[in-house]
Formats: C-alpha cells, sequence, structure tokens
C-alpha cells in the first residue's frame, strides 16, 4: 500500500489501480478505512482528505 502511494495514488481508487485492495466481496467495507489511514500517513495528509472508496451497485 506504501508503495502505491509513494508511487502517486492519491486515494484508495488510485490505489485499486496499482493493488487488489477494495476489490474482493465486501467491496472495500473492511479495509477501506485502514487503505485510507496507510495512504494518509504515507503522504502526510489527513484521512479526510485522502477519501474512500466510490461505491459499487452490488
Amino acid at each position: 500500500m506504501r508503495w502505491a502511494a509513494a508511487i502517486g495514488a492519491n486515494g484508495p481508487n488510485q490505489a485499486k489501480a496499482y493493488l487488489r485492495c477494495g476489490m474482493g466481496p465486501c467491496q472495500g467495507r473492511l479495509c477501506g478505512p485502514t487503505v485510507a489511514a496507510v495512504i494518509a500517513e504515507t503522504r502526510s495528509v489527513p484521512v479526510e482528505e485522502v477519501g474512500h472508496f466510490r461505491p459499487r451497485a452490488l
């Protein structure tokens, strides 16, 4: 996850393009807060600025 943030992922949706986070059966409902927190920590910005996964219809 830190790798994705380091190469330019500004939020969870961009990280999904590099990794498989948020692509499981829960569609990021479980990993979403952790993904956002790791990206925020890596980029040294508030979690609110990073955002969250976009919801998808099931």
